[in-house]
Parts: C-alpha cells; structure tokens; sequence
C-alpha cells in the first residue's frame, strides 16, 4: 500500500495524517516537503496523525528523527498521536518517545492541548 498524506488544521496545530505504508524513499522526501511547507508558512506547531499508518520502516523512523531536528531548530514543536502498539514499540526501542509528546488518540491530544 502506497502513503498519504493529508493536511487539517486543528486549533494552532497543522496535522500531518499518515495514511498506509511509510516505507519508500520518495515517501520519505514528500514527508519532507510537506514539512517544509508548513514550517514555511509560519506555522509552529505540527501534529502527527498515526492512526492510519499501517507499517514504517527504520528509514521512515529515521525521517521521523531528522524532520523533528529541523523542527526543533525552527524553534517549533511536534507532536504525535494515534499510533498502534507496534509502531509505539518499534519508537520505543529507537528512543523516539523520549522525544516527542505523544497521545494515544486525537480526543486524547485535543483534551491535553485544550482544543
């Protein structure tokens, strides 16, 4: 299954619906791009919805690192939520989860962030 990716505003926050496998190198770079182009347009603060990703790989968790980097030196702020056991445990075991807020549902994140 290919990725997509889809873009909604909730509150301050410009979510990033992850949709399928994000596995493939040119996933990785349209990530990018939609990433880059919401930093561009002066938003600040990024949610991720992985309640549709079915599968990422090392390369995509990768991603996930250097897009939070660039976040962080934009002096920005990510967050997450939604994601299944597997992708919490494969975030786990890579560290990620010390690094970036996550909630396990979008009620969860809107309660949390007061939206």
């Amino acid at each position: 299954m290919d990725v997509e990716f889809f873009r909604r505003g909730i509150g301050k926050y410009q979510v990033i619906e992850i949709v399928g496998d994000f596995k493939n190198p040119s996933d990785f770079d349209r990530f990018q791009k939609t990433i880059h182009e919401i930093l561009g347009s002066g938003c600040r603060s990024i949610a991720l919805d992985f309640s549709q990703l079915a599968y990422v790989n090392s390369g995509g968790l990768g991603h996930l690192v250097l897009c939070h980097n660039r976040i962080q030196e934009k002096e920005a702020e990510l967050v997450f939520f939604g994601a299944s056991i597997h992708v919490l445990n494969v975030m786990r075991m890579m560290g990620l989860l010390q690094m970036v807020e996550h909630f396990s549902s979008e009620v969860e994140f809107r309660a949390k962030a007061k939206i």
